[in-house]
């Protein structure tokens, strides 16, 4: 394969294979001259452009505001055709694997849904169903800069809710919607399951549903949670292949084959299995005492605020994981719930639990707002970038200095503790004006106590992509930023009016 891809005004060089996939492989790529990264999907044509329809589709959404992938270009190249995204960190079932290791904490698990409600939201507001909402497919952004902000990614297998017939076969087996799999009419609602299995997998670090066939996995569901009504059931096309019907004075009723009536099944192993489970609230309630066994002295304040929190998150998770679709919690009511509200802890605020949880929610605020030098250009300089959430703002001040024009690094080692920020010449100030939130377009003096500078700030807010660069006149200015042992890259990159300081991943 190529190690340079061109197309119309761009060039993106080849740094390394990502992954593969059923329909093709995804690799990273530099694209030329902006050296942005990109994730570049190599699909088979007829593949390629169907998925590239869908992702045009929802671009009109405002893909960062609702937590939607985005699509940088797509193009045909041979027999492939090729799309181009934003380059994303990982999806959550690798971060779980080889970083977490172990169940994810209700209140890591609150950004995440909130944040893939805000996209199925978005999606069934467009008509559309994803189908194909799985670990795998829920992506961090930069768990490092932006701990859980996640993007819903793949639309491989989107389609519009009214293609969605009763003969369709969609998403993966273990999130799979029960009607999906009897045959029933389906909507939306069909990612709202695999959504809630999803969050299961978090909490428990194991699938809620086995994903060895389709009868262990319907018979788990209806241990586990009952059987649809009857009179869902007799619509359904593929009803009959796990329930049998029983005469009775009634009237018919359904109930669900035993492993020796399931065409072509055994089951010994299933039967085993499945006598030890119980219901759905056995199962939490289990998972409950197994965190709260492990608790040496009675249950502390904070330990009562976390249980109140996993009562309402169980309270989510089952109201996700309905079996009649008609019942299932939809996402504007989702959102709505207190787990994600959190209006159950609003009474301690203080507390820190609460603040923690208040904390891993702030990647839900707007993109940061970026200080430009809107004045004459008389120096060559860096801005002032605040993020807004946990994560303490940078102020480096106007450089006067001709040495710094090219693109030579420029370290600078910055104790947010105390906010002191250290020249490479010894220098030391304290920077007493921290720069407060206000609206786009607003002007504003702020001054720099080691330059005593005042000028006309403007203040923007600006979507800043880590690594990108710019080569303005005289090159780019690099930095290294950080604290302690910790630091890492930065880059001056030209604005119309005048540079930002954009940190490398």
């Amino acid at each position: 394969m190529s190690t340079q891809l061109g197309v119309n005004k761009h060039v993106y060089r080849k740094i390394r294979f990502l992954g593969e996939g059923a329909f093709g492989a995804v690799i990273l790529y530099r694209q030329c001259p902006t050296f942005n990264h990109v994730a570049v999907k190599m699909l088979a044509r007829n593949y390629g452009i169907k998925e590239s329809m869908m992702l045009e589709k929802i671009q009109c959404a405002d893909p960062d505001k609702n937590n939607l992938l985005k699509l940088v270009e797509h193009f045909s190249l041979g027999v492939q055709h090729c799309i181009v995204l934003e380059k994303l960190d990982q999806d959550v079932l690798h971060f779980m694997a080889h970083e977490n290791q172990k169940p994810m904490e209700v209140s890591e698990i609150r950004p995440i849904a909130q944040q893939i409600l805000v996209a199925l939201n978005a999606l069934k507001s467009m008509g559309l169903a994803h189908t194909d909402i799985k670990p795998n497919n829920l992506m961090l952004v930069n768990h490092a800069t932006h701990p859980f902000k996640v993007k819903l990614i793949d639309f491989g297998l989107a389609r519009n809710i009214s293609d969605l017939k009763r003969t369709s076969e969609i998403q993966a087996l273990g999130y799979r919607a029960p009607e999906a799999v009897f045959g029933l009419p389906m909507n939306e609602s069909v990612d709202m399951w695999s959504l809630g299995c999803c969050l299961a997998f978090m909490y428990f670090y194991k699938n809620l549903f086995p994903r060895t066939s389709v009868y262990e996995y319907i018979a788990t569901i209806v241990r586990l949670q009952g059987s649809p009504p009857d009179n869902v059931l007799r619509v359904g096309l593929r009803v009959h292949a796990f329930f049998a019907v029983d005469k009775t004075s009634s009237g018919d009723k359904f109930r669900f084959k035993k492993p020796s009536e399931y065409m072509g099944y055994k089951g010994r192993m299933t039967e085993r299995v499945f006598m030890a489970l119980g219901t759905i609230d056995d199962v939490l309630a289990s998972q409950k005492r197994q965190y709260f066994s492990q608790m040496q002295s009675a249950i502390s304040h904070w330990d009562s605020l976390k249980h109140k929190d996993i009562i309402e998150f169980e309270s989510l998770l089952k109201q996700m994981l309905c079996v009649n679709s008609n019942d299932r919690i939809t996402p504007e009511e989702a959102l709505n719930h207190n787990f994600i509200s959190m209006n159950h802890l609003s009474e301690s605020e203080a507390h820190p639990y609460v603040r923690s949880a208040h904390r891993l929610m702030s990647v839900l605020v707007p993109p940061p707002m970026v200080a430009v030098w809107s004045g004459p250009p008389l120096f060559r300089f860096f801005l002032h970038l605040r993020h807004i959430g946990p994560l303490v703002g940078v102020v480096l001040g106007h450089h006067r200095q001709p040495q710094y024009t090219h693109p030579s690094p420029l370290k600078i080692y910055i104790r947010t503790q105390t906010h002191a920020h250290t020249h490479p010449h010894k220098h030391t100030y304290t920077h007493t004006h921290f720069a407060r939130k206000v609206g786009p377009r607003t002007i504003c003096p702020l001054p720099l106590p080691w330059w005593g500078v005042r000028g006309p700030w403007q203040w923007r807010p600006m979507a800043v992509s880590p690594g990108c660069r710019f080569p303005g006149p005289g090159g780019a200015l690099s930095a290294r930023v950080g604290g302690g042992s910790h630091h890492t890259r930065a880059r001056g990159v030209r604005v119309p009016g005048g540079w930002v300081l954009v940190l490398a991943p």
